[in-house]
Formats: structure tokens, C-alpha cells, sequence
């Protein structure tokens, strides 16, 4: 900037225009975030009522077979075929016996039922950003905490 033509300083201000709206729309949408996020009420028992869905296991169905040693391409196909039978006979896939069950892989038994629940399969995603109870209490810890921080430097 500093061997411009005067004339240039006013074509470096138009720009910042720009940048102010960003700024401040920005700014009033996280408002109507957090005000639409302060009076939603979360209605747990309907949330866990979702949540039965046997689909939304699917990927648990087929880990569970993976800790078997089938292969995860071979138990993602056995799971589909399973999935695609309970769709056709009208049933949940959590209500199919075991003897319907070992028709597809021989390797189910009477834990596939104690692996599907929500509780297993939130439990087994233990990693940082997991949905284990506790990655999401250490999630939460370290959002308090940079929250904290930031509220401090303000």
C-alpha cells in the first residue's frame, strides 16, 4: 500500500463492506440459533422411541458379525439379505429367531439381541468424538472448558 496512487486507497476500502455484512449476519443467525436452541424441549421418550428403529442398526448388525470373523464386505451383504427377509416377513430383524438367523451365516447366536439394543451400540463408539457416554462427557468437558477460556479473554 504504500507506493499507491491515492486513488487506489478509496478501491481498498470497498471490500471491507463486504466483510461487515458477513460479520453481522453471521452474528444474527448464531442468535437465532441459540434462542431456537434454548426453547427447544427434547421429548426423551419419544427420542428412544426413534432411535428402536432396527434399521438405524444396521451397522452394528453387521460389526456384530465381524467379531465373528466374517469379513466386513461378506457381513454387510449377510446383513442386507437378513435386513430385506425381516422387511418381507414383517418383522423386525431384533424378533427373527436364531435358527432363521443361521439360514444367512452360521456364526449368529443368542447375543445378537444384547448387541443391537442402543445402549451397545452407542457404547461401542468409545473414540474421541464417539457417541459413548463417556466420549460425549469428555466432549462436553472440553466445550465447557474452551468455552470458559473464551468467555475469559472477552
Amino acid at each position: 500500500m504504500k507506493g499507491l496512487p491515492s486513488s487506489y486507497q478509496r478501491d481498498l476500502q470497498e471490500d471491507k463492506e463486504n466483510l461487515f455484512q458477513a460479520h453481522d449476519q453471521a452474528l444474527a443467525m448464531l442468535q437465532i440459533a441459540g434462542a431456537t436452541l434454548a426453547a427447544t424441549q427434547f421429548r426423551e421418550d419419544r427420542l428412544r422411541q426413534a432411535a428402536q428403529d432396527p434399521a438405524l442398526v444396521a451397522t452394528e448388525f453387521a460389526d456384530y458379525l465381524v467379531t465373528f470373523g466374517v469379513p466386513f464386505r461378506e457381513a454387510h451383504e449377510i446383513a442386507g439379505k437378513v435386513f430385506q427377509a425381516a422387511e418381507k416377513e414383517g418383522k423386525s430383524i431384533r424378533e427373527m429367531p436364531v435358527e432363521r438367523l443361521k439360514e444367512f451365516s452360521p456364526v449368529f447366536d443368542g447375543n445378537l439381541a444384547t448387541a443391537l439394543t442402543l445402549e451397545s451400540a452407542l457404547a461401542r463408539r468409545s473414540s474421541p468424538g464417539g457417541t459413548a457416554p463417556g466420549a460425549v462427557r469428555a466432549a462436553l468437558q472440553e466445550f465447557k472448558s474452551r468455552l470458559a477460556k473464551l468467555e475469559e479473554s472477552l
